[in-house]
């Protein structure tokens, strides 16, 4: 029969209270050192009776003051404030409280801080999302560009979708039109452009376009003058020597 054994792993327990309101509160006690990005620590702030459960957005692990304990440095949401993150340090023997019901302790009742936060999130991500759109938009290599607008259409601003559809690729228009009538979005094209494409020097565009666009009053544009400057033999050159876009076009 064998000896060994396992190094028990201490879970610590739930604790419970119900609130004035009937509320039934979740919550547990542990150190500052067994914390976890993501759990919500039960805070005090000031003015307010109640404690907040506050998200944890990252953890560091550090050296305490003055080469004493060590401690943890956690990044959560700022409740005096405007809830922007601001870093604090705890001993990682602290006891501390997290909550298992957030949604029971909220700094404003009227108000869902955590809904804010991932509203403000998902902002942030959007604009990071476009800076890369902006960036793929902007690379010389054409097969790049090609490829950026089928895989990134849904993070593209509709300047950035008229933008594609005046690339100088006609694979790039091309993909960002076909992208467009997938999502049945062709109202985010502009008429000047809607009208150029519709005298696109590219039969796979304008026959596309002039079924999109055929019914809007486009009468009050004057002639595109885009589509005097559009890719002719020195694209056709290249698909006929690599065959590299026009393959893409049929892939994608």
């Amino acid at each position: 029969m064998s000896t060994a054994t396992a190094t028990e792993i201490r879970v610590p327990p739930l604790l419970s209270k119900v609130d004035n309101a009937g509320n039934t509160h979740i919550y547990q006690r542990k150190t500052a050192g067994e914390l976890l990005v993501g759990e919500h620590l039960l805070e005090h702030v000031i003015g307010h009776k109640p404690m907040v459960a506050t998200p944890i957005l990252a953890i560091e692990r550090v050296a305490g003051p003055a080469g004493g304990n060590s401690g943890i440095i956690i990044t959560i949401p700022d409740r005096h404030g405007s809830n922007e993150p601001v870093d604090e340090w705890y001993p990682a023997d602290k006891p501390v409280f997290i909550s298992k019901t957030p949604h029971l302790e909220q700094y404003d009742p009227e108000q869902n801080v955590f809904v804010q936060m991932d509203k403000r999130m998902e902002h942030r991500m959007a604009e990071i999302d476009q800076q890369k759109v902006d960036v793929m938009l902007s690379s010389p290599d054409e097969h790049t560009r090609a490829i950026g607008v089928s895989r990134m259409y849904p993070d593209m601003t509709d300047d950035q979708v008229n933008r594609a559809l005046q690339d100088g690729c006609w694979i790039v228009r091309m993909n960002t039109l076909i992208k467009a009538m997938d999502a049945g979005e062709t109202d985010r094209v502009t008429d000047q452009v809607a009208h150029t494409l519709m005298s696109d020097k590219k039969p796979e565009i304008y026959k596309r376009a002039q079924r999109v666009f055929g019914d809007r009053d486009l009468s009050q544009l004057g002639e595109s003058h885009f589509s005097q400057q559009q890719e002719g033999s020195v694209m056709e050159a290249g698909v006929t020597s690599h065959n590299k876009l026009g393959t893409l076009s049929r892939a994608i």
